[in-house]
């Protein structure tokens, strides 16, 4: 991890993607900012070689000693609930 990204600091996640039957980590620079896959990250650490091990557990370990957060699956699901849910004020503007 270069000297740039230890500076920088984040937010982590594990998540299931649709479809997926395991959680993989999934990170974001900024809370505003939605939550992407670890590895569509260039700082990312390849993952370790071990039969049905966590995706992005290395990267999570790297990460989490340059001081990102964890947030914890529950509340960034609700955050993800939140996001694509309609406004109440924008409809009953709409009505």
């Amino acid at each position: 991890m270069n000297e740039s990204t230890t500076q920088a600091s984040g937010q982590m996640c594990w998540l299931r993607p649709f479809g997926a039957t395991a959680h993989s980590l999934h990170l974001r620079l900024d809370a505003s900012k939605p939550w992407r896959l670890y590895s569509s990250f260039p700082f990312s650490v390849p993952d370790y070689r071990i039969p049905g091990g966590s995706k992005g557990w290395a990267t999570y370990q790297s990460l989490r000693q340059a001081g990102w957060a964890l947030i914890s699956t529950q509340e960034a699901s609700r955050q993800l609930i939140q996001s694509v849910e309609p406004d109440d004020t924008s409809i009953r503007k709409a009505a």
